[in-house]
């Protein structure tokens, strides 16, 4: 497997200079002559996070894993996150709808080029299954490209109603988050998780989080509208019992029917359902058991 780190040049609205970071896991098939590589799978990680939930310095993680099945897995730092540059701290004036018009479109043409296939699939995790299904409503001239999705403990409105929800969303997410703007701007890495938001993806992602309506903030595009005019790709949805409001069973079910999904294709990982552990937002991802649990899973999936 070769590892390295790539960097697309771009520049904002402002006419301002920033880099995606992409690491990129290529899989090794010199000792497989005439094998041909798999297709192309770009990550998205979700609010405050960075690419690492997919990755770790020690080979570990989901992309590690898909790759050494023969994926070629390109794994993006979000603009102003993780190893893109600059840090929220100098790049805090843009907000979710300038990624999905000017970095979305950048990372997956960067992906072509560089693995030399048109057609690709996407990995995300939390709010970048949102981020996905909204950009392939948006430009839907990428959807015949892209053959299939997995989305892991994605949700788009919460409207499970627990303690978690009362802490995690509404407390911590929304005014506590709100206040922390107010004094820096942004919300730095490392204050909820070990990425932060800028003014505007907290604001959006706060709007969306509490909205039954799925409407673009910038041009009133209706994504529900659109979710009728154009077929997704197939879709697995999947989620751990412990996921109490990040990722709840039911908020994921309700993402699912949003973007015209069956509920046949949301899976949920528990004991109960013979899986080693009940999964929480994070674990799910990071776990030792997943590699012999669910990644096989994930990796059957995008190979049929």
């Amino acid at each position: 497997m070769q590892v390295d780190s790539e960097f697309i040049p771009l520049k904002d609205s402002k006419g301002d200079d920033y880099q995606l970071h992409v690491r990129v896991f290529k899989p090794d098939l010199s000792n497989e002559e005439g094998k041909i590589a798999k297709r192309p799978l770009l990550f998205i990680h979700g609010a405050i996070e960075d690419g690492k939930m997919f990755y770790s310095d020690s080979g570990k993680g989901l992309a590690p894993f898909l790759c050494q099945r023969g994926f070629p897995c390109y794994v993006a730092d979000l603009r102003a996150r993780g190893n893109s540059s600059p840090s929220l701290d100098q790049a805090n004036d843009f907000n979710q709808f300038d990624m999905l018009d000017q970095d979305f479109p950048a990372l997956l043409k960067f992906l072509q080029k560089d693995s030399g296939s048109s057609r690709f699939s996407f990995v995300t995790h939390s709010w970048g299954g949102v981020l996905v299904n909204s950009f392939l409503l948006k430009s839907p001239q990428w959807i015949p490209l892209c053959a299939k999705n997995v989305h892991i403990s994605t949700k788009r409105r919460v409207g499970v109603f627990n303690l978690h929800r009362l802490f995690y969303i509404d407390l911590m997410w929304n005014i506590v988050g709100r206040l922390i703007v107010l004094v820096k701007g942004h919300l730095p890495a490392n204050y909820y998780g070990p990425g932060g938001e800028s003014k505007g993806t907290l604001r959006d992602s706060q709007k969306w989080v509490y909205s039954k309506n799925w409407i673009d903030s910038e041009n009133g595009l209706d994504y529900n509208f659109l979710a009728d005019q154009h077929q997704f790709p197939p879709t697995l949805y999947m989620t751990g019992a412990s996921d109490q409001c990040l990722g709840h069973l039911k908020d994921v079910k309700r993402f699912a029917l949003e973007s015209r999904h069956p509920l046949k294709d949301v899976m949920l990982l528990s004991k109960e359902k013979g899986h080693l552990q009940d999964y929480d937002h994070i674990n799910i991802l990071t776990s030792p058991h997943a590699p012999q649990d669910h990644f096989p899973i994930i990796s059957k999936y995008l190979e049929s």
